[in-house]
């Protein structure tokens, strides 16, 4: 995940330089530069509000998918917790039993 942040960034930023880049050195009006200059920011900005979207759709359904797995683990961790207490409660019955039959 690291990895494609970091890629993810680093292809933002060289589009970022690259669009800049070709327009300082377009041979274009101040006006017409400005304007190209504020579009770039405006996708450059759209773009990243997708990418954030679509990375918090991510996120939230990895963290719901991990908590119904987790909620899954700890139900069948106490099923068998009961199970064990109950063998547990049955030994130490019999093993009363045992005692005061030989009593």
């Amino acid at each position: 995940m690291l990895n494609n942040t970091i890629n993810a960034k680093t292809f933002f930023f060289g589009a970022l330089m690259g669009g800049i880049a070709g327009l300082l050195f377009a041979p274009k009006s101040g006006e017409r530069l400005r304007k190209d200059i504020c579009t770039a920011c405006k996708q450059l900005s759209d773009d990243t509000r997708n990418i954030a979207g679509a990375v918090t759709d991510t996120v939230k359904d990895t963290v719901k998918h991990g908590k119904e797995k987790a909620e899954h683990l700890v139900e069948d961790a106490k099923e068998k917790v009961s199970e064990g207490v109950e063998k547990v409660k049955d030994g130490v019955h019999a093993a009363k039993k045992e005692l005061k039959s030989h009593l």
